[in-house]
């Protein structure tokens, strides 16, 4: 019983995503794999990820919607929330008390979320600490990195299917550079002293962009 409940649901929220599809977001399930999704992201234009497609997977757990479900990304991206195995720190991802998952959230709503978490890091629960303190002391140099990942690893051309053109692991190479990138980082960190950006207006800048998207 328990297993249908879980199914219907996640039959109409999948509905839901392909007829009133989220802006720059596709998903579709892993064929004879009811409880993986595969989800490409678009980056948005006005962000150091425009021209990135990004892949991720999302799996259901067996207790939906009273757990989570899991979601990482198999696309390498440079993000403070996001290190270099795919995982992702959001709140949302996270059952109470430790987050804020509850089962009056949806599919939609946390794509939602994880799409504003892209567009607006949140410096002050970062999984990359390093590039964490980049966000806030010197933001035109984080953008430049992570403009420069994302033409290197996000980039490809779109075929018909999500996630198609991506390949099916963070590759190789951005372990390699991520090691490069980190190394010429800490060189140039030495030279940057504390920025007038604080994590305090980076969380103020969260808040007014999520009411502007819902």
């Amino acid at each position: 019983m328990a297993a249908n409940a879980k199914q219907s649901r996640l039959a109409r929220e999948l509905q839901q995503l392909l007829t009133d599809p989220l802006p720059g977001c596709r998903v579709q399930r892993v064929p004879d794999r009811p409880d993986q999704l595969v989800v490409l992201l678009t980056g948005d234009e006005d962000t150091p990820y425009a021209g990135g497609r990004f892949r991720l997977e999302l799996l259901i757990p067996p207790r939906y919607p009273f757990e989570p479900p899991a979601m990482r990304f198999k696309t390498a991206i440079l993000h403070p929330n996001i290190d270099s195995a795919g995982r992702i720190c959001l709140d949302s991802l996270k059952p109470q008390p430790a987050g804020s998952w509850s089962p009056a959230m949806s599919l939609r709503g946390l794509l939602l979320q994880l799409r504003l978490l892209m567009r607006t890091p949140n410096p002050d629960d970062p999984l990359e600490a390093e590039l964490a303190r980049q966000f806030v002391t010197d933001r035109p140099a984080f953008e430049r990195r992570a403009r420069e990942w994302t033409l290197r690893h996000a980039a490809a051309a779109e075929t018909g299917e999500p996630g198609d053109d991506l390949p099916d692991e963070n590759d190789e190479n951005a372990s390699a550079d991520a090691a490069n990138d980190a190394s010429a980082s800490s060189k140039s960190a030495a030279a940057v002293s504390d920025g007038p950006t604080s994590a305090k207006q980076a969380k103020v800048a969260m808040s007014s962009t999520a009411e502007n998207l819902l």
